[in-house]
């Protein structure tokens, strides 16, 4: 599900039962994998990946490195 005002950067792949809140944004070329929840205002840089079942947190959170 996507909600209103989040981001998503170009070549970004979001797969199948995940979450991205307002105000957050993915750089391009990342990939979120299955049943990830990216929260409110959370960043995620560009080419990272967000392993299944992961939380990012909301707004402060900053994605630097690929979640295993």
């Amino acid at each position: 599900m996507l909600n209103t005002a989040a981001t998503i950067g170009h070549d970004t792949i979001v797969a199948n039962f995940t979450t991205i809140n307002p105000n957050a944004t993915i750089a391009g070329g990342a990939l979120i994998s299955e049943s990830v929840l990216v929260g409110s205002g959370a960043i995620v840089l560009q080419n990272l990946t967000v392993a299944e079942n992961s939380v990012i947190g909301a707004y402060g959170a900053v994605v630097t490195k690929s979640v295993p």
